[in-house]
């Protein structure tokens, strides 16, 4: 999975790592025994399935592949575990690398002064 940075100013930190996993991975469909909802919820494979209707986990059996793929993304240093669910789905790489960088960086920020 590509590592990225949630503000790209941190690239250049030589003591800063990335912050973001994005993935592309297939959208499932969702039949809920206990509730009976039916939904493409825009879940991923690697998220611990729920039914949106009732919130309640369901088993991997009651998931079926859409045949769509879509981006993900989630918080995670490099070797650690994630650090949230998965953001998405989004339609490509670029919009999930944006949509983490909308939620966590305001480019109007001004640099933080050097330290001599």
């Amino acid at each position: 999975m590509p590592q990225a940075y949630s503000n790209p100013k941190r690239e250049k930190d030589p003591y800063s790592l990335p912050d973001v996993e994005i993935w592309e991975d297939e959208i499932v469909e969702i039949d809920c025994e206990r509730c009976g909802a039916h939904d493409v919820n825009g879940q991923s494979v690697v998220d611990e399935p729920y039914c949106p209707s009732c919130e309640r986990p369901v088993s991997r059996e009651q998931l079926r592949p859409t045949g769509k793929d879509a981006w993900w993304f989630w918080y995670c240093l490099p070797g650690c575990m994630p650090d949230s669910l998965p953001y998405g789905p989004y339609d490509t790489e670029a919009e999930a690398l944006q949509a983490v960088r909308d939620e966590n960086w305001d480019d109007t920020e001004e640099d933080e002064p050097e330290e001599e």
